[in-house]
């Protein structure tokens, strides 16, 4: 496995429960911003903020997002439950960044490369927690800011949780394109939303109104329409809109759906891709009552066992199957 989690924010939402990916939020004034370039970015205003995301478990991470910051804030942590073991913290006075043990408990090392406030920039970070031999590595935009060796956790423990944080200053912090790894640098990626745009190659489920494909493709999603069935194994697969003409190497794709269970309908669902003629499915999600986001990711194109083309992207259609 190489690439774990990814997000955007162009779904316009953050928590699970919203219809976002991420798992626990805290603090007054979250917000979808104007993005990196162009879409949508998470904004955390002044004062103390947090978005987290749970992980599975590992000894190490590589972690990488665009970031825009206008004072001194705590930017990222890495933890272990509720336990902080090490943390990411940006200073527009020196427009620095630092590395820290714990909550910004002991400073492992502080940056050299400058990054002025209120510019993007894209981090990236290497982190392995251990209370003896540990690695806290960073890059500024590509290139390395530094890399500390030796004791960069309390405690060696794995890390099953990141954070997005804002903790200082008057204007909050911004975050876009984040994207976890357990295994390679992610390089400077961006991400790109891809919405229904036709009906796929199979219709199953019932719309609340006209075709399928149109009652999921709202950004943001809305409730006033929306697809159902009472049926085990029903599929709806929809055609999607292409990848911007910039793409040039597809690290992974990742579909999301919104969606709960009502009265005595299937309890689960399965994620679906269309691909190289085949259709392939996450293993099987349960849904509350309520509505949450589900998601699946393929690193690689599952018809193929190969890197995903440009062309299999746009080509290939999304959806979900009802499931007991």
């Amino acid at each position: 496995m190489a690439r774990v989690f990814i997000d955007g924010f162009e779904s316009q939402k953050w928590l699970a429960s919203q219809g976002g990916l991420w798992d626990v939020a805290s603090g007054a004034g979250l917000s979808v911003q104007t993005g990196y370039e162009t879409g949508y970015a998470f904004g955390t205003p002044a004062n103390s903020s947090n978005l987290d995301k749970y992980l599975p478990s590992a000894a190490s991470y590589f972690i990488g997002f665009h970031f825009k910051g206008y004072f001194y804030s705590k930017v990222f942590r890495f933890m272990n439950g509720t336990t902080v073991l090490g943390l990411l913290y940006y200073n527009a006075a020196t427009g620095h960044f630092y590395a820290y043990k714990g909550d910004q408990a002991t400073l492992l090392q502080e940056g050299t490369i400058v990054v002025n406030a209120n510019d993007w920039c894209h981090i990236q970070m290497y982190y392995l927690p251990h209370a003896t031999a540990g690695t806290f590595t960073v890059k500024v935009n590509g290139v390395q800011d530094f890399s500390f060796s030796g004791s960069t956790s309390p405690s060696t423990l794995n890390i099953d949780r990141i954070g997005l944080l804002c903790n200082g200053g008057s204007s909050g912090t911004y975050f876009d394109n984040v994207v976890v790894d357990d295994s390679a640098w992610p390089g400077v990626s961006r991400i790109a939303l891809l919405t229904p745009s036709g009906a796929g190659n199979s219709t199953q489920w019932d719309p609340s109104t006209g075709a399928n494909y149109a009652c999921v493709d709202e950004v943001p999603y809305s409730d006033t329409d929306f697809i159902s069935t009472n049926v085990v194994d029903e599929v709806d697969t929809y055609a999607m809109s292409d990848l911007p003409g910039t793409a040039a190497v597809v690290k992974c794709v990742q579909v999301s759906a919104r969606a709960r269970k009502e009265g005595s309908g299937p309890p689960n669902i399965a994620i679906a891709c269309r691909t190289t003629g085949g259709d392939y499915y996450s293993a099987d999600q349960s849904l509350q009552s309520s509505f949450a986001s589900q998601s699946k990711l393929w690193e690689t194109n599952p018809g193929t066992a190969a890197a995903w083309t440009t062309s299999e992207v746009n080509a290939m259609e999304i959806g979900i199957k009802s499931r007991p």
